[in-house]
């Protein structure tokens, strides 16, 4: 057993991986987070007029307001700045499936360990916009918030160490096992 968990430069490579992968997700949650905490204010207030007009059946200042959200999205490249989100989607996906623990965004997906990585202060004018045209604006069943904390992070740093050393472990020792010369009697 002493053999199985001695250190060896080997065994540190798959966490130190992991351990890079998680801190590349986080911060483009992070980022994500930033671009939502400042382009919803004036998202919220164009649909709270378009809804206005709905209600008057002002076809033509709805159009307008609705040409307005186009330009405002475009002059500050929101499709692209969301676009690079979707390099690491593979690891939103990955990651939680090592370490069921990681706090995803409840921005994104519903999960027992979600977090949110918005701004309390955007979460309340969400919350408290509820819904436009009668659909929900968030995706998913909503949940209480409760910010991401450095304590979380640094949790689950440890947890993706512990499993990725582990499993190093255990792979090089399988190897060893069937690199030892047989003796054949």
């Amino acid at each position: 057993m002493k053999e199985f968990l001695k250190p060896n430069w080997k065994k540190f490579l798959l966490p130190i991986f992991l351990i890079v992968c998680f801190f590349v997700l986080v911060k483009y949650y992070f980022y994500y987070a930033i671009i939502v905490d400042e382009h919803t204010p004036t998202l919220i207030n164009f649909i709270d007029e378009i809804e206005e007009y709905r209600k008057l059946n002002d076809s033509r200042s709805m159009n307008k307001t609705g040409k307005n959200i186009e330009n405002y999205v475009t002059q500050n490249k929101i499709k692209e700045k969301f676009s690079k989100l979707q390099d690491i989607e593979f690891l939103a996906v990955f990651l939680p499936m090592i370490n069921p623990f990681m706090p995803q965004p409840c921005e994104f997906r519903f999960s027992t360990f979600c977090k949110y990585y918005i701004d309390e202060t955007t979460y309340n004018l969400i919350e408290s916009r509820g819904s436009f045209a009668g659909a929900s604006l968030f995706d998913y069943e909503k949940k209480e918030y409760v910010q991401i904390s450095y304590f979380d992070i640094f949790f689950n740093t440890i947890i993706l160490f512990a499993e990725g050393y582990l499993f190093s472990c255990l792979v090089i020792h399988i190897l060893h096992f069937f690199k030892k010369p047989r003796n054949n009697v």
